[in-house]
């Protein structure tokens, strides 16, 4: 389902090959960073950080290994409305 909604914005010859080996296996951390070839950054604050992990819990997903609480997460998000922009810019799909 997802790769059929990203086939309406994206021909699929441009994604880099190694988006399907990471869909389609586990790596630890450290392994996807060694694949991809470099490491991510942002320059979010740290309730900017929790504010992402707001989206993911209200769109239904788990808080994985991170000790952040489902509450502090949810308050991180309301207090951040431009991260909410930020993440509809990149995934109109996300509805508050």
């Amino acid at each position: 389902m997802v790769l059929s909604y990203h086939r309406e914005f994206y021909d699929t010859e441009d994604i880099p090959l190694y988006i399907f080996d990471l869909a389609t296996e586990k790596y630890q951390n450290n392994e996807i960073f060694k694949i991809i070839g470099f490491v991510p950054d942002s320059n979010l604050t740290a309730k900017q950080e929790k504010a992402l992990y707001g989206i993911a819990t209200k769109r239904g997903g788990t808080l994985g290994d991170v000790n952040y609480k489902e509450k502090t997460v949810l308050k991180a998000l309301e207090e951040s409305p431009e991260i909410v922009e930020l993440f509809q810019k990149a995934f109109p799909f996300y509805q508050k």
